[in-house]
């Protein structure tokens, strides 16, 4: 040091000693104001396991042009960085957040990693942001990751804009995204939203992936617009009980924070846009309303295997989309006879648009159980016993062949018992419908098979009856072929190709 003060002056010597380092810093205890100085100061900052006491303020630092990289860091004061623009990597793996973290307007140009360490173990559990994280407004023009990251306090993320996004595995207390916008993709797949999770107006432009993720307290999608579509693939929607949302905000209120909405909804997508499919295959609604009042949906909503348990309900007024894939048990769940006819229709239309024709027959029927509710006494009844019992509303094509055999088996049955009947002369003539009935076809059968298909053979287009038949030959010959011809058309009502044939006829 001698040599260098000899050559440049005490001047020189006393800068090179004070200047901050831009090496990477052993592990330690450091003041905050430390750290904001080596960023206001555009050092290139690479420290790895160091506890900064006090707070860290970016406020007065419009820019910082060095990279940032703190890994497994303590931050135990607060950090705030208001309308800050990172130009280069800011890279926070594994780092703790005591205090409450303020990034609202800030900018990041490169890379921002929130994440967990990649040493640490799935969901480790430990707070990442263990008070109130505010990112609203801020852009995130390159990757943002907040994979496995708990936010112990609420999660500000309002208005921000991402470029690919992603929060999988991590967890949430309150989390609002209200209008916030990803520009690509965005995963929350397997997080868990402790407390109320609002994406009011959210903006996702590309495929947004939600599966498995776990609502505790209703998620708000409401005016939220999936471009790409999305998927909920297992997720479940929940909500607390009111007097447990209560007692929790009494709480919040005692610490300060602002209380938790009150939540009567399971999940709300009303006047949500989706132009893909939106995949809520084996999603759990518990407790409460999962509506999708006025949705609009491009592609499929698929609610195929989804569960209301405990109570929950489902709402789908006015809902449009292109391809309906629900279980025809859950209409059950909707509340309003007119909606639930509405959904009957879309159900059917839908699914024989795929070729499903099974469920398409089962919302069909249904329907047709829902319709002859508000039938008077004497029509219900009509329907209950034909329309519905024999007919299978023509699209039960077994129920009126197991009717055609069983009057066809119970006929073969009494002639043949006529026939077993001695001491009578085969040239008398029997007296009454009855006895005549039962007489009839014994010289042409001598066995039970042949009285059956005999009677089976009376519904033949072919069959000649003699030239005056009896009114109750003819009744018993109109019978059969009326259950034939509704055995037939439900035949045809089970089949894709026939039932297009059917369609265009009809």
């Amino acid at each position: 040091m001698k040599g260098v003060v000899e050559r440049c002056g005490l001047a020189c010597a006393i800068s090179l000693i004070c200047a901050p380092s831009a090496q990477a810093l052993p592990g330690g205890i450091r003041d905050g104001s430390w750290l904001s100085a080596q960023l206001q100061a555009g050092h290139r900052v690479v420290i790895r396991r160091v506890t900064f006491i006090g707070a860290v303020n970016l406020n007065n630092v419009p820019e910082v042009r060095g990279t940032f990289e703190c890994h497994s860091c303590v931050f135990k004061g607060p950090v705030t960085a208001h309308d800050v623009v990172f130009d280069r990597l800011v890279d926070l793996a594994g780092s703790r957040f005591n205090d409450a973290v303020d990034f609202t307007g800030a900018r990041f140009d490169g890379p921002a990693l929130f994440r967990a360490a990649l040493d640490e173990g799935l969901n480790s559990g430990a707070c990442r942001f263990r008070k109130d994280a505010t990112f609203a407004l801020a852009a995130f023009e390159d990757v943002a990751s907040f994979g496995e990251t708990a936010f112990c306090g609420d999660a500000d993320f309002r208005d921000a804009r991402f470029s690919d996004a992603t929060f999988s595995h991590s967890s949430f207390g309150i989390a609002r995204f209200e209008r916030a916008a990803f520009r690509g993709s965005a995963l929350f797949n397997d997080v868990t939203f402790a407390s109320h999770a609002s994406f009011e107006e959210a903006d996702f432009r590309v495929r947004a992936d939600f599966a498995r993720s776990q609502f505790d307290n209703g998620a708000d999608f409401a005016a939220a617009r999936f471009g790409g579509g999305a998927s909920l693939l297992a997720t479940t929607f929940s909500v607390e009980a009111a007097k447990d949302q209560k007692a929790e905000n009494r709480r919040r209120k005692r610490r300060g924070q602002p209380e938790d909405p009150i939540v009567d909804q399971a999940a709300l997508f009303q006047d949500a846009v989706s132009g893909g499919d939106l995949n809520l295959t084996f999603a759990t609604f518990e407790r409460q309303i999962a509506n999708f009042s006025d949705f609009l949906c491009g592609g499929t909503l698929n609610l195929d295997r989804a569960a209301f348990e405990f109570g929950a309900s489902l709402t789908l007024d006015r809902l449009q989309a292109r391809d309906l894939v629900l279980d025809v048990d859950a209409v059950d769940e909707i509340g309003d006879q007119a909606e639930r006819l509405v959904v009957l229709r879309q159900i059917e239309d839908s699914a024989k648009a795929r070729g499903e024709v099974g469920i398409a027959n089962d919302a069909h029927y249904r329907s047709r159980e829902l319709l002859s509710e508000g039938y008077s006494s004497f029509r219900r009844l009509l329907d209950l016993v034909f329309y519905r019992g024999i007919a299978g509303y023509l699209v039960r094509p077994f129920r009126p062949l197991l009717v055609l055999l069983a009057l066809a088996a119970v006929f073969a049955a009494l002639r043949m018992r006529k026939l077993r009947r001695p001491g009578r002369a085969s040239s008398a003539a029997p007296r009454g419908v009855t006895r005549r009935l039962l007489s009839e076809g014994t010289r042409r059968c001598a066995t039970f098979a042949g009285c059956l298909l005999d009677s089976l053979a009376r519904a033949g287009p072919r069959w000649k009856a003699k030239r005056n038949p009896a009114l109750y030959e003819r009744l018993e010959v109109g019978v059969y072929r009326i259950l034939l011809v509704c055995a037939i058309i439900g035949l045809a009502n089970s089949n894709p190709t026939l039932r297009d044939m059917l369609d265009s006829l009809l």
